[in-house]
């Protein structure tokens, strides 16, 4: 599909996530969610974007997907950021980091880092944001 066109590309998402609902196919089913949450996010619809971004995470097993589970708790902290949602971003956001910091993801940590810098701004932390 064209980058810009999502409608496109949310009907091609469904239809995936209908097939590989069939299938059983847990890892494609996170792809298909977390897919269409980037799609809703570009629509700017958080909330059906976090919907789905919720539902792909739960697709995962915590300790055999881990790199997957916490980059998607970095997703999911990415969008309670837009829907304004600071406690709970900050929540997925720690678990995160946690995980990269443990895990030596420095590149994930990056990403991780700007949006706790966005939450501490935002709950009149600033300072917070130092490391």
């Amino acid at each position: 599909y064209s980058r810009r066109d999502f409608k496109k590309a949310e009907k091609y998402m469904l239809d995936a996530l209908e097939i590989n609902k069939e299938l059983n196919i847990k890892k494609e089913i996170f792809n298909n969610y977390n897919n269409l949450a980037g799609v809703y996010a570009n629509f700017e619809d958080y909330s059906k974007a976090l919907d789905c971004a919720l539902m792909a995470i739960q697709q995962l097993d915590k300790d055999k997907n881990a790199d997957l589970y916490y980059f998607e708790q970095s997703n999911i902290a990415a969008l309670y950021i837009y829907t304004k949602n600071f406690e709970l971003a900050y929540t997925y956001l720690n678990n995160a980091m946690q995980h990269q910091l443990k895990s030596g993801f420095d590149t994930d940590l990056i990403q991780t880092y700007a949006l706790m810098s966005k939450v501490y701004e935002n709950t009149g932390k600033p300072d917070s944001a130092r490391i």
